[in-house]
């Protein structure tokens, strides 16, 4: 009856549980299933297995959601298969933007099951040869190489993409930086994309070097599948030889440049060189040599060297530029110390062939690989894979790098020599399969190597998602051995205390655990899967209370806007403190959830009744504001795009004063797009934009692409709420 309605105090305390749950366990596990990560329904293809399904359908419901997600399941786990079975339940082919290498066996895979691809290398994106519209969903192999937007294939495949469904592909997506997450996922999300689960920005988390929760929405990833052999490791460290010490006290001596960070870097890379075999000293003592002679050169005619005119002096011969990369940019001066070039050739000059580091080193590797167990050693210079196949010629190696493959002396084809590591050499070879693959990290991505059951780290590499992209190459589904052994030769102590090279790789690999991809990391990608089992059983909404050691409430809520396709968002876990603090962190969520599961609770009290809607309701009020306010443009907008907007906001100002309808619908129209997060593709069409005349700029945001819709109203929705204090058993 009318008379009977009572005016609420605060409407956002509609929606909280009225009712007391006992036992807590149901509800516990009402809440445990609003965590749970949304999958689609639709069924998959048989060529999967059983354990990519999961993977298959959480895609399938990032992308209905958001438009693109990243893939980020182990390596050699079948994402290709993956990706092959999300296009095909879209029905509409795929663009595949993927390494040159990897172009056989996605062509080869994509014929298997029958979904029409069009491949692109990243070689073809560098240089700007991209097909003229992308075709279906994109898929982006190898995405942690498009980590950088400085790079001329970032800003080519940027703007490419536009608004089309993005699949990325990357076991290892982070490289030095959480930074390498965000500027990867903002080829396929808006920078807004996770607002209504509670990230304002992917951009600003990401670089300041924290991962939110709700990251897995988007980031998805398995545990190792069944199948992928077991991994037993092992480390060499081959002595160091007074002989040894003298040379690089000598290197130490070398100016090399009068910048800091340049002296550093070619430092680091002549060690780097020491450490992998004489021939790589003696390449990378010549090239340094060669830029001496350039830069000696242009000082004799009173220019200073920098590195746009050195590499047009230079050509662009690999061999020559290998040190590009290690010197500054634009038209900074190079700085080089012409004082040593005497000292140089007096470095080369001497028998450096006869170094008893090197000759430990090999010694080392020849006795490993003599049992003829199937051994792929990985190089970082292609002068050391030379030296090598030249002192293991007895062995007759096969090898492969960026400039071609063969077996022994005999050249051949790279398909051929990949063929006889693979999971099924070809018939007329098994009776004299080599034993032996010597590669460059050419061969460290992509590649299937199953028949390898041995991995050789005989180069440290800078990174230590090369580590992983090595050994990912024997360690895959089908492998033919159910245990691979890796070997990694780690530096001497003295080149270590030069290099530091173990101790960056060893702070490197802590990366991917603070980005949420590994098991040590599994809170952000996995905690909410991992959770299903518990989730099992009588589930009910409600409030309970139980002991705890800090008194506070933990509320499990979503917020799902009206008319959002797919299935419901996952929830978000809140810890809400009495004493004021607030955590959305599973390390400090999940545990209190799972301790309430088999507690004792009791009826809460009407004091707790009153105070669970001041606790939580501020925590609703926050959510809703950044879901319908303008909370992203306060933290993220880019410079470019806030500029571009005032502009806008300039010319509607004159156009309204004119009268001029036409131009104010295409301002609205601009304005209303910058008001939102943007891809990467689209802030460079800002910027872009940015620098047309007035009547340009008019005829472009004609093109513009669509708005994206607004969020719907949206009422939150609580799974269940537990009141944690202090009550006697």
């Amino acid at each position: 009856m009318a008379e009977a309605l009572v005016e609420l105090e605060d409407p956002l305390a509609a929606p909280l549980p009225r009712e007391s749950v006992l036992p807590p366990a149901p509800l516990v596990r009402a809440m445990l299933a609003a965590l749970l990560p949304p999958e689609a329904a639709t069924p998959a293809p048989e060529w999967l297995w059983s354990d990519q399904v999961v993977s298959y359908r959480r895609v399938l419901a990032a992308l209905d959601r958001y438009g693109g997600a990243l893939l980020a399941d182990p390596v050699g786990s079948g994402k290709t298969w993956i990706a092959l079975a999300v296009a095909w339940a879209l029905g509409r082919g795929a663009s595949v933007v993927a390494p040159a290498a990897l172009g056989p066996a996605w062509r080869d895979a994509a014929g298997r099951t029958g979904v029409p691809i069009e491949f692109t290398s990243h070689e073809r994106v560098s240089r700007g040869r991209l097909p003229r519209h992308p075709r279906g969903l994109v898929i982006v192999d190898e995405s942690h190489r498009f980590r950088e937007p400085g790079t001329r294939r970032y800003r080519h495949l940027a703007p490419w993409l536009g608004r089309t469904p993005v699949l990325l592909l990357s076991a290892t997506p982070v490289v030095n930086g959480l930074r390498d997450l965000a500027h990867q996922l903002l080829l396929a999300l808006p920078d807004d994309a996770l607002l209504a689960s509670g990230c304002v920005s992917l951009r600003v988390a990401l670089n300041e070097g924290r991962a939110p929760a709700c990251l897995g929405e988007v980031v998805l990833s398995r545990p190792d599948p069944a199948g992928l052999p077991t991994l037993r490791r092992r480390r060499l460290t081959p002595p160091f030889d007074p002989e040894d010490r003298r040379l690089l006290a000598d290197l130490g001596r070398l100016r090399l440049s009068r910048d800091a960070g340049v002296r550093t870097l070619l430092r680091g890379a002549l060690c780097a060189a020491l450490a992998s075999s004489p021939a790589a000293l003696v390449t990378a003592l010549r090239r340094y040599q060669t830029l001496l002679h350039h830069a000696t050169a242009a000082a004799a005619a009173g220019r200073t060297l920098t590195r746009r005119e050195l590499r047009a002096a230079a050509g662009r011969d690999q061999e020559q530029l290998v040190l590009w990369g290690v010197l500054p940019g634009g038209d900074q001066p190079l700085e080089l110390a012409l004082e040593d070039g005497p000292a140089v050739a007096a470095l080369l000059d001497r028998p450096l062939g006869e170094s008893p580091y090197a000759a430990a080193r090999l010694a080392l590797l020849e006795a490993l690989v003599r049992d003829r167990c199937p051994t792929v050693v990985f190089t970082g210079s292609r002068a050391t894979l030379a030296w090598l196949r030249d002192q293991l010629a007895s062995l007759r190696p096969a090898w492969l790098s960026g400039s071609g493959a063969g077996i022994g002396p005999a050249r051949r084809s790279r398909a051929e020599v990949l063929a006889l590591f693979g999971p099924d050499p070809p018939a007329q070879d098994r009776g004299v399969l080599p034993h032996l693959l010597l590669a460059t990290d050419v061969a460290a991505e992509g590649l299937n190597l199953q028949r390898a059951s041995r991995v050789v780290h005989f180069d440290l590499p800078w990174t230590a998602v090369r580590l992983t992209q090595r050994t990912g190459r024997a360690r895959r589904l089908r492998s033919l051995s159910p245990v691979v052994e890796v070997i990694t030769f780690a530096p001497a102590p003295e080149l270590e205390r030069v290099e530091r090279r173990v101790a960056r790789l060893l702070r490197k690999s802590r990366l991917p655990a603070t980005a949420g991809l590994e098991d040590r990391g599994s809170w952000l990608h996995r905690w909410r899967a991992d959770l299903a089992p518990l989730a099992a059983g009588e589930r009910r909404s409600g409030v309970a209370v139980v002991a705890g050691p800090a008194p506070g409430w933990l509320a499990c809520l979503t917020l799902q806007p009206e008319g959002e396709r797919g299935p419901p968002r996952p929830a978000r876990l809140c810890w809400i403190g009495d004493d004021g603090t607030r955590s959305e962190w599973p390390a400090d969520v999940v545990p209190r959830l799972l301790a309430a599961l088999g507690a004792v609770g009791r009826e809460p009290s009407s004091a707790e009744w009153a105070a669970l809607r001041r606790a939580v309701t501020p925590l609703l009020r926050e959510a809703l504001a950044a879901l319908h306010g303008r909370a992203w443009e306060a933290v993220s907008r880019p410079r470019d795009q806030r500029r571009l907007a005032q502009r806008l906001v300039r010319l509607s100002t004159r156009a309204a004063r004119a009268r001029n309808r036409e131009a104010l619908r295409l301002l609205d129209a601009g304005l209303r797009w910058l008001g939102h997060g943007l891809r990467a593709g689209e802030e460079l069409l800002a910027s872009r934009l940015l620098g047309l005349p007035g009547r340009a700029l008019l005829q472009a945001l004609r093109d513009l692409p669509g708005e994206p819709a607004p969020p719907g109203p949206a009422l939150p929705r609580i799974a269940g709420i537990v009141r944690v204090t202090s009550f006697p058993p």
